[in-house]
């Protein structure tokens, strides 16, 4: 089968002269394949190009070059394009390829798999067999002997702004005086929670933002030293921060031009003493026969006293910390000029500070109902018979006397008749438990979703830059004459664009975790059996299982 050989023609402008000139280029010989990057008439070339060919106007009746490879590009008066290839004098049939390297230098996949060198897969798959690695492979290859491409306006506008804000990070401290916030923060939040859960709860959302911030701000200064698929991931990850600012000065003109910061600070105060207000409700109500059920008045009475003694409690706590918290939501406003995302992670501390009572009150009656339930299963294990096995991990038979059998069967059927006023008090609180958890987890995902939003590939790809091609598109060039055509096709090549869901794979952050949530039947093992939800560190939930 004979063989075809494909010729990739590099942005090369027909002479208007129509004389000879010295085709440059490489030559692949495993792949079939031959790209012209440089025409001249002095035979030598600056770059690493070996002579491959010529340009002409007319098909020469002897070849002058007697080589192993040898190409003859014929333009004609109508810039018709006509290619031939000598294999050791033997003409061969191929595919001419016509493209601007310039479309390919833009495009951060193409260079960065001119880079990588086969590396990671990151342009258009749905070519096949010799098209797709002539193209992609022969193409990028390529675009190391070509020089930069000018810029287009979008980039240009892009790239100013880009340089103010390299300038006004570097010369104001920025960057120095956030890293100095966040350590001294995160020093003060380690000390303060000495002792309370740290392998349960993170640090505060606000301050994990604000690390964020610091990260997106060292990438500035390392911007120039990475790889063309890192650079664009930082474009995202940099417009995407200065979006998020704009919008969060935008919200604080809102602010303050409708006086809604007086209205934020009665809502908060009124908001809080309406939660303590319901609760009492609630309380009394779970103390008499809620829905008609018959509870154990004397432990209903207990765990009733119990929570609103905590509730009074809290109810003059609030009174006490008031002047704070209202400066607190004072102080709140102007984090508006950090961004969008740093209000949203403030008002997930803030819910987590407000509701504390709440979270207080699951506890105790999560503890209480797994003790419960742990008695209950070492109880009903004795009245069987049985005994659970430690070191092996499995329930074994063992012997009991009858003392042992007559007051763990009594203790059992005390603790039976106390469970069902245990379970109701458990329901209640691990509703409200699930309320504040869905309000903190759909603020978070706010959050998530704004640092993690890819604004310079949206932007680009709604104006179709060609930073972002990853794919090609071919048209038919018509030939000079028939006869030719048996010997050459001749191609046009142009970049395309992927589909935006594709893009956003590739471009995908990956210092961003999206993987904070547990399964479904994680909850629900923890829920049947009391152990504690905590909503920022879901590695601790499965820690905790056991």
């Amino acid at each position: 089968m004979e063989s075809i050989w494909t010729v990739f023609i590099a942005g090369i402008k027909p002479n208007k002269k129509r004389e000879t000139g010295f085709l440059f280029g490489t030559i692949n010989q495993e792949n079939k394949s031959v790209c012209v990057l440089d025409v001249n008439q002095n035979g030598h070339c600056d770059n690493e190009l070996q002579l491959i060919g010529k340009q002409q106007s007319f098909y020469p009746e002897n070849l002058d070059k007697n080589e192993d490879v040898w190409v003859i590009i014929i333009v004609s008066d109508f810039d018709l394009v006509d290619c031939s290839v000598y294999v050791k004098s033997e003409r061969m049939k191929c595919t001419c390829v016509l493209y601007d390297p310039q479309a390919f230098q833009e495009s951060y996949l193409f260079l960065e798999k001119s880079h990588s060198a086969g590396g990671q897969q990151i342009v258009d798959d749905s070519l096949s067999g010799n098209i797709q690695q002539s193209v992609i492979e022969d193409v990028c290859h390529s675009l190391k002997f070509t020089n930069s491409p000018k810029k287009q306006i979008f980039d240009c506008s892009l790239n100013f702004v880009f340089k103010i804000v390299q300038i006004i990070v570097r010369y104001l401290g920025i960057m120095a005086l956030s890293e100095f916030l966040v350590n001294c923060s995160q020093i003060l939040y380690k000390r303060m929670a000495v002792g309370l859960a740290q392998g349960h709860v993170m640090c505060p959302s606000f301050l994990s933002q604000m690390k964020r911030r610091v990260d997106v701000i060292r990438t500035i200064s390392e911007y120039h030293k990475q790889t063309p698929i890192m650079k664009l991931r930082y474009q995202n990850r940099i417009w995407n921060q200065i979006v998020d600012c704009l919008v969060g000065i935008l919200l604080l003109m809102l602010i303050w031009q409708f006086d809604l910061h007086n209205k934020m600070v009665n809502f908060t105060l009124q908001w809080t003493h309406d939660i303590a207000g319901k609760l009492i409700v609630l309380i009394h109500w779970l103390m008499g026969a809620p829905a008609g059920l018959k509870l154990n008045v004397q432990l209903t009475q207990l765990m009733g006293q119990f929570f609103l003694y905590h509730i009074d409690l809290w109810t003059g706590y609030v009174a006490l910390v008031q002047p704070i918290l209202s400066s607190l939501v004072y102080l709140s406003i102007p984090i508006s000029i950090l961004g969008l995302s740093f209000q949203l992670s403030l008002l997930q501390d803030i819910v987590s500070m407000l509701t504390l009572h709440i979270y207080c009150f699951y506890v105790y009656a999560a503890r209480i109902y797994s003790m419960e339930i742990s008695a209950v299963a070492a109880l009903w294990r004795l009245f069987r018979g049985k005994k659970w096995n430690i070191l092996r991990e499995r329930v074994d038979s063992a012997s009991y006397d009858v003392d042992q059998l007559f007051f763990g069967t009594l203790i059992l059927t005390i603790l039976v008749f106390l469970l069902p006023t245990i379970i109701l008090y458990y329901l209640v609180f691990l509703t409200l438990r699930f309320i504040v958890l869905s309000i903190q987890g759909i603020l978070s995902l706010c959050v998530q979703k704004l640092n993690t939003v890819q604004i310079y590939t949206i932007v680009a790809w709604i104006l179709k830059s060609n930073s972002i091609s990853g794919s090609v598109i071919f048209n038919v060039v018509p030939c000079r004459s028939l006869q030719q055509s048996k010997y050459c096709l001749v191609l046009s090549m142009e970049t395309a664009q992927l589909p935006l869901k594709t893009i956003f794979e590739i471009t995908k952050d990956d210092d961003i975790s999206e993987d904070s949530t547990c399964s479904l039947s994680l909850i629900f093992s923890k829920v049947l059996n009391g152990k504690l939800l905590f909503p920022w560190n879901s590695s601790s939930l499965k820690e905790k299982q056991e």
